[in-house]
């Protein structure tokens, strides 16, 4: 498209300076900043490799920053139609860090590049996620909107800011503005989800891998503020029901807490085992799982985020 082919590894790669790098996004940087593209070939038709210097995280189901606790329990959720996402991305990034820290300091080699893979089908084109339609609903007696299926994106298209203008360095004189507009498109795509409605592909933390909702990395503004459009940097969270009954009256397709979890020791079970497996993968800190699954334990079933 742009008759160019270029990396930002180019320069350091001819005088052997590369630094030794961890790229860590979440879902929200997917469908709001094109993140696929830092994956892919431009087209969005084949998967990228890392260079050996370059570890690539994405985070799944996570926004750009996870929201503070208790939710609001009523509407307006601020800008957005949904209750904000609360997936915290903390847990990961202690993780990360560590295991950066240790490739920098003391050369243990770090986890493998984790991310949705066109290979595998968790990263697809925006109209082939499969969301499941979530109706409109009052759990735990909060009034929410159906959630949209209208799969808003971020796309990108190939802009002329003028000849004086050096893409390649970002620099340069900008002599139109606003850019032209190519009508070529890069291939953005975005994760792919499960049943829930929960990503498929990169890091999913414990929260989501034993969720209680669903949980994204996109929220959509709600009436007069911007409708329909994307409610930057806000993910959606809708929860399950809390009995089989209560969701088949509404016809939500999501199994109920209940059907998930017939008793607190299953679910502790099961979140056990989501911590130790990210323990073993080095995406989570066996203090921070032993934290965590001591939480669970006292709490029982979470009811809320």
């Amino acid at each position: 498209m742009t008759e160019r082919s270029q990396g930002l590894f180019d320069r350091c790669a001819a005088t052997a300076t590369c630094p030794l790098v961890f790229h860590v996004a979440t879902t929200l940087e997917m469908w709001e900043g094109r993140q696929s593209l830092g994956l892919t070939d431009p087209l969005g038709r084949k998967d990228f490799v890392d260079a050996p210097e370059v570890r690539t995280f994405i985070m799944a189901s996570t926004q750009h920053g996870a929201a503070a606790l208790p939710l609001a329990t009523k509407p307006p959720f601020g800008n957005c139609q949904q209750q904000p996402n609360p997936n915290p991305q903390l847990w990961t990034m202690r993780a990360l860090l560590t295991a950066f820290t240790a490739w920098m300091r003391d050369g243990v080699p770090p986890p493998p590049t984790t991310v949705p893979r066109i290979a595998n089908g968790t990263l697809v084109a925006p109209d082939e996620v499969r969301l499941p339609a979530i109706p409109a609903n009052s759990y735990g007696g909060v009034d929410r909107p159906a959630l949209s299926t209208a799969r808003v994106y971020n796309p990108l298209h190939v802009l002329d800011f003028g000849p004086l203008y050096r893409p390649e360095d970002s620099s340069g004189i900008i002599t139109v503005e606003p850019p032209h507009v190519s009508s070529v498109s890069y291939g953005v795509l975005e994760p792919q989800v499960d049943k829930d409605g929960n990503d498929l592909g990169g890091i999913r933390s414990v929260f989501a891998d034993v969720p209680i909702g669903t949980y994204t990395g996109w929220n959509l503004g709600r009436k007069d503020r911007f409708e329909n459009g994307m409610c930057n940097l806000q993910g959606s969270f809708v929860p399950f029901a809390a009995t089989k009954g209560e969701r088949l009256a509404i016809g939500d397709p999501r199994p109920s807490i209940e059907e998930r979890y017939p008793n607190p020791e299953e679910y502790q079970r099961m979140f056990k085992a989501a911590a130790d497996s990210l323990v073993a993968r080095r995406f989570l800190r066996p203090d921070d799982a032993a934290l965590l699954i001591e939480r669970s334990s006292a709490g029982g079933i979470r009811s809320a985020p």
